[in-house]
């Protein structure tokens, strides 16, 4: 490291020593502070030797120039081997160094990648969700506009049903009280009174399948054409016809019904179109039920298809109940129906002078017992009594 001369006086030798000593410290120093990225055998090899090359100057003070020429030329050559060693150790370090950093930087590049893939993501949900917002907002605007429509519709059919209502024709030989309660807004049960010319009484009660206005329109309709229909012709023929005009109209939605004609003298022809069975209460005792069946009115319109009609002979006293499937079908608190028994029971024990009374009083026997529950169906109820053809003569 130093130029070196046996000529020299010593205390060049001295300050070599020194130097050398100074040195092989300040190695050290750095030595152990690069510890934690040596390997254990390059640090003790490297530490061996700067102790080596530090001390032989040290060591060689007092002792002849030749012994000194020696140990600072050794002290020299452990110092070039610690260096070089050095060198090879900052190489490998320097590589581990850059290693580390091109991992870093590929974790960042690839955190960046993924920032931006998560950012166009966020816009593109983002994008998604305004447009899915703006749709929902355009679905509830069409919803509120056909409520409106549907609101406007079913005051419509309310309206035409209340044009519709009449007070019920004064019979002289048979007394009639009927009631219908709709569910909704708009009623789909019906019940139709009329008194022919020929004396003959009409009595009809219909359920339209399904709730709203185009059950509501439906019963107008069949009141309208019972109306202007020719009824000097069988109840089965009048189903027919009534039939035929509902397939027509392609709605949707069918009606089932019950059609009675009773003449003065008693005669009483009855025909049903998918409905409930009539009651026919004999002497306010006995209780007899004709035969349902049918298609409902405006399901089918093929050749062929014909309403079965009954006859029968009322006596005066007899009563005939029609009603709809709301009545026998409504529930209590505790899930029962309502049902045939308790339907028979209410009308024996109904008031025998008065059918407006006992009308009433099967109301109210039906609305006890489901008590608070709501009703599920429209309800409606027709009951008319035969007084025979004398009290229509008097």
């Amino acid at each position: 490291m130093f130029a070196t001369d046996s000529h020299l006086p010593d205390l060049f030798h001295i300050v070599e020593a020194v130097l050398v000593a100074v040195f092989g410290a300040a190695a050290l120093w750095a030595l152990f502070r690069l510890r934690r990225h040596l390997q254990n055998v390059t640090f003790y090899f490297v530490l061996a030797v700067l102790l080596g090359g530090a001390l032989a100057p040290v060591m060689s003070l007092g002792m002849s120039h030749s012994t000194q020429h020696m140990m600072l030329g050794a002290s020299r050559v452990l110092f070039a081997a610690a260096l070089f060693v050095g060198c090879l150790e900052v190489l490998r370090i320097t590589g581990i160094l850059n290693r580390q950093l091109a991992r870093k930087q590929d974790a960042e590049r690839q955190l960046t990648e993924n920032r931006e893939h998560l950012q166009r993501l966020i816009m593109q949900r983002t994008e998604a969700l305004r447009s899915e917002i703006s749709e929902r907002s355009k679905l509830q605007e069409s919803l509120a506009n056909y409520s409106q429509m549907l609101e406007k519709d079913l005051q419509a059919a309310a309206q035409a049903q209340s044009a519709m209502q009449t007070e019920l024709p004064r019979c002289d030989y048979v007394r009639v009280a009927a009631n219908s309660f709709a569910r909704d807004q708009v009623n789909g049960d019906m019940f139709h009174v009329d008194l022919r010319a020929n004396g003959d009484l009409f009595l009809m009660v219909g359920d339209a399948m399904g709730h709203g206005a185009a059950a509501g329109f439906m019963t107008v309709l069949a009141r309208t054409a019972l109306k202007t229909m020719n009824l000097e012709r069988t109840p089965s023929q009048i189903l027919s016809e009534l039939n035929h005009l509902m397939s027509e109209q392609d709605s949707g939605v069918y009606l089932t019904a019950v059609l009675a004609r009773i003449s003065p003298n008693g005669r009483c022809q009855i025909a049903h179109a998918g409905h409930p069975s009539s009651i026919i209460l004999r002497g306010h005792e006995t209780l007899e039920y004709l035969r349902a069946g049918g298609f409902a009115l405006g399901m089918f319109d093929l050749p062929g298809v014909e309403y079965t009609q009954q006859e029968l002979q009322l006596n005066p006293g007899d009563r005939v109940l029609l009603y709809t499937d709301g009545v026998t079908e409504v529930r209590n608190a505790q899930g029962e129906e309502y049902g045939w028994d308790r339907l028979d029971n209410a009308l024996r024990d109904s008031d025998p002078a008065s059918v407006d009374n006992a009308l009433m009083q099967v109301l109210e026997h039906v609305y006890d017992f489901c008590g608070d529950q709501p009703m599920t169906d429209d309800i409606t109820l027709l009951l008319a009594e035969y007084t025979g053809a004398e009290s229509a003569a008097r």
